[in-house]
């Protein structure tokens, strides 16, 4: 099992903090892609809303779904780089 450290992500209404992401070798049988998530939405005036908080599984993305009418979050695999920066950097 392999621990990968991920970037927070957000957009103008919502804030995905990922806490732990976990990939496993294609030969496991068990989910091989897990993440622990939180969800945060943010309203008109500013505060935020802890609408989500949890494992997430890629092979299995409706075990523990967010639950939004709006939002959906798909959990795809965990990466240990990438080249969006981080939000208080845009």
């Amino acid at each position: 099992m392999t621990s990968i450290s991920a970037r927070r992500c957000c957009s103008a209404r919502s804030k995905i903090t990922p806490r732990a992401c976990y990939d496993r070798p294609a030969t496991d049988t068990l989910q091989r892609t897990s993440a622990f998530l939180e969800v945060d939405q943010r309203s008109l005036d500013g505060t935020a809303k802890r609408i989500f908080t949890g494992w997430m599984f890629a092979d299995s993305p409706a075990l523990n779904a967010v639950d939004h009418p709006v939002y959906d979050v798909w959990l795809i695999e965990c990466k240990t780089s990438t080249n969006v920066p981080p939000p208080d950097q845009r």
